[in-house]
């Protein structure tokens, strides 16, 4: 699906080995356990920061808590998954690494009822920054309607630093956007752990007191030590029978708030997924060919309509091709044109 050569370890409910991978790069590295979410119980690890010149533990002292919730309708009716780092009612299929060039990433997926959700988690070896990738899918024979999904995550950076288990957790617009789309939890060494958004629109960002709920309102704790949970939550009207919802957001890891601040804004409007308008084709923030990603009509290879003013092609023309027909004006429009057209 994603166009990697993946290293493939399946796992299902009911299957007594232990299938965690684990994903590393120079400054980041993730242990990933059986729910295929952050946190290995039998690793005892999870989310991993290099700092100095160790691995600090961000996600697993004290309680390893690292929450997916999915709630949705189907023909009427309420459905709902949960799981951590504990217990989980989805079934694993595959859960795999793979590394290309100097990128590093995960991906693993698993049914939940009428929906198959994949999650792609790949990062520069280099940086701090995880791009998180989601793809829920409606598998079911009826629409999924108002589809709320919640993922968070509980920062304890200070533990292996010989501190406690609070954090300085703040709400707010890294951007200068007018509007929030970081949350960020600041540990008393300055390491924070921040979760940024792809999308203001449809998504948004905060902290609970430990939510398992998809359906959760989050808060803004304006800078208070908590040792409290920090979220990412999207929302969506309706998926059609066979479509897939894709959606994004990132992660950063870093040696203080500005820093982390920064690497979120660095990234914003490139971090969506790579073909956000699902015509098959990936965007230009992917290296891809797509010339606007929000628009599914517009691709290389699809119809041109001249003069419009949209290039649908990606050809990066609105006109029609110049043919050389050998005559001054062959279709006698008394124009120096593509000589294809009176008009």
């Amino acid at each position: 699906m994603f166009g990697f050569s993946m290293i493939w370890l399946p796992f299902t409910i009911g299957m007594q080995a232990h299938a965690g991978v684990l994903v590393e790069g120079d400054v980041l590295r993730i242990q990933y356990g059986d729910a295929g979410l952050w946190n290995d119980r039998l690793e005892e690890a999870g989310l991993q920061f290099m700092y100095d010149d160790e691995w600090l533990e961000m996600t697993y002292p004290g309680t390893p808590w690292q929450q997916l919730s999915i709630s949705y309708e189907l023909a009427g009716v309420g459905l709902s998954h949960s799981g951590n780092s504990d217990e989980w009612d989805w079934s694993v299929s595959a859960l795999g690494a793979s590394a290309s060039g100097t990128e590093v990433a995960s991906e693993v997926t698993f049914s939940a009822g009428a929906i198959e959700v994949s999650k792609r988690e790949h990062w520069d070896a280099a940086t701090g920054l995880v791009w998180i990738d989601w793809y829920v899918e409606n598998i079911s024979e009826a629409p999924v309607t108002d589809l709320k999904f919640t993922w968070g995550v509980d920062p304890d950076q200070d533990v292996g630093a010989g501190g406690g288990y609070s954090t300085s957790i703040d709400t707010l617009d890294a951007t200068g956007e007018g509007a929030n789309n970081f949350v960020e939890a600041v540990g008393e060494t300055g390491v924070t752990l921040g979760l940024g958004l792809c999308d203001v629109g449809t998504d948004t960002v905060g902290a609970t007191d430990w939510s398992t709920s998809a359906d959760v309102s989050l808060t803004d704790y304006d800078g208070d030590s908590q040792d409290h949970t920090i979220h990412f939550s999207h929302t969506m009207e309706r998926i059609e029978v066979g479509s897939t919802a894709e959606f994004s957001f990132v992660a950063v890891v870093a040696d203080s708030a500005e820093t982390a601040r920064e690497m979120y804004a660095d990234a914003r409007f490139t971090c969506a997924v790579c073909d956000v308008d699902g015509d098959g084709v990936m965007g230009e923030a992917c290296s891809g060919d797509d010339c606007d990603d929000t628009d599914a009509d517009i691709f290389p290879g699809a119809e041109e309509i001249w003069y419009d003013g949209v290039d649908s092609d990606c050809d990066g023309s609105d006109a029609p091709p110049v043919i050389d027909t050998g005559e001054a004006d062959a279709d006698t429009d008394t124009d120096t044109d593509t000589d294809t057209d009176t008009d």
